[in-house]
């Protein structure tokens, strides 16, 4: 019995070994993964007749485990045998689950042949070569790949709604009003209006008009429009912000004194999932920034956490720390080391030696390394906040501990460096909103950094 089980464990590396040999050779840009292309010239190499490009997209589609376009070599001994390359080894002729065996007959039946003998290297060459002609697009398709892993998710409206309903680490589990026209507030007092729109590029449609500077009591009338007509269209929202903007502007000076009862509104009005959708689409064709932009800056002021978008962190990452994305490759996707930091605090006047608004010259290194250390305990704060309302678990988010990557990251580099400003950079910033507007562009900022 022993030495069944021993020729079992034998037959199995064996047959591991001869499909890890294949999977090599079918890998053409040396790269770990194969492409739909590469997995049909492997299959094809072995039994020209035997594979149809119908059977091989049904076959890759069930090996590509974890949907992103391409199969690893984990990934395919996982779909074959049942079990993951480091366990593989220590098999000692036992079956999987009933699934797994299942999904591994299936495909032992196809790749048996492929797994067990090695094709002969004139028939794969021979074979392979037929196809060289769209290795180079496969090869692109790839690149785009990789640079889009450490990219973040489009931002989900539900997703912030629920994240918004936890301001100050409270879960309540409803929006209300008053809370909603204070945190947008705040977004104002943050940056969020017009100039923002200018420097950053915005995807909200082309009106042939100029930004509205819609203010927190604006707000109000928009709930109350959208409760009085549920059918209310962008037009509507655009004609009741003119009808009220003579009265609400200019809003009230700080943030005191808003209130929704001076409207004839309920402050404990509970602003639903739908209704508070319809008025981020209201404040996104006034103001002429994406429904991103603002969703963004409202997590910001309700967590305490500085985000920005992918727009946003994209023209901080050109203007302030001159980065080029060449190709396929994303500006997001070029790290951002302790140089690049230096420069940017240099040719942002960001230094003072006399330490009265700006940064000490020794300080800089500094900042960039204590970031650095304690980004992944920065991430996880963040990935925590975002999915405990949900009941999902954190993402393990993987870091480089040497530079700076993807908008994330770079949002709490540029949070991490207004916190040692100063005093806010002499009063000048009142919050990291308006710190990165200040890198994009300092004289779009209209501040006075003379002084």
């Amino acid at each position: 019995m022993a030495q069944s089980n021993q020729k079992s464990s034998q037959e199995r590396e064996g047959e591991f070994n001869a499909v890890t040999a294949s999977f090599r050779e079918a890998d053409s840009d040396n790269d770990g993964t194969i492409s739909s292309l590469e997995f049909l010239n492997l299959l094809q190499a072995l039994q020209p007749s035997a594979w149809t490009e119908e059977k091989v997209a049904a076959v890759f589609k069930a090996a590509d485990l974890d949907g992103n376009g391409y199969v690893d070599l984990n990934e395919l001994l996982t779909f074959m045998f049942g079990v993951d390359k480091w366990d593989l080894r220590k098999y000692s002729g036992k079956k999987g689950d009933d699934d797994s065996s299942e999904s591994g007959d299936a495909s032992s039946s196809s790749s048996s042949d492929s797994g067990s003998r090695r094709p002969s290297t004139s028939s794969s060459s021979s074979s392979l070569g037929v196809r060289k002609k769209g290795r180079k697009e496969d090869r692109k398709q790839k690149k785009a790949v990789r640079n889009t892993k450490n990219e973040e998710p489009p931002t989900n409206p539900e997703e912030m709604y629920e994240l918004l309903t936890m301001r100050h680490g409270m879960v309540e589990g409803v929006l209300k009003l008053q809370d909603l026209v204070q945190l947008f507030a705040e977004c104002k007092c943050a940056g969020l209006g017009p100039r923002l729109a200018q420097l950053v590029p915005q995807d909200c449609g082309k009106w042939g008009r100029e930004p509205e500077d819609v203010s927190a009591l604006e707000l109000g009338h928009l709930y109350a429009l959208i409760k009085e007509n549920p059918a209310a269209t962008v037009k509507d929202a655009l004609v009741q912000i003119d009808n009220v903007k003579e009265v609400c502007r200019p809003e009230v000076q700080g943030l005191e004194g808003i209130e929704v009862s001076s409207l004839g509104l309920d402050h404990d009005d509970a602003v639903g999932f739908g209704d508070f959708k319809k008025m981020v689409e209201f404040l996104s064709a006034a103001m002429l920034l994406d429904q991103d932009t603002i969703l963004a800056a409202m997590a910001s002021q309700a967590t305490g956490r500085f985000e920005m978008t992918e727009a946003m962190a994209t023209a901080v990452a050109q203007r302030a720390f001159l980065k080029i994305g060449k190709g396929d490759t994303h500006v997001l996707a070029i790290p951002i080391k302790s140089n690049d930091f230096s420069r940017m605090c240099f040719t942002s006047n960001l230094i003072d030696k006399s330490r009265t608004r700006g940064l000490a010259q020794g300080q800089i290194a500094l900042i960039f390394q204590a970031t650095i250390k304690y980004m992944p305990r920065h991430l996880l704060a963040r990935e925590t906040l975002r999915t405990e309302s949900r009941g999902l678990k954190p993402r393990k988010r993987k870091h480089n501990h040497i530079s700076v990557l993807g908008r994330t990251q770079l949002s709490i580099l540029i949070e991490s460096l207004f916190k040692e400003l100063p005093g806010g950079f002499g009063g000048l910033y009142k919050c990291p909103f308006y710190l990165s507007m200040y890198l994009m562009d300092p004289r779009a900022c209209h501040l006075n950094t003379a002084a």
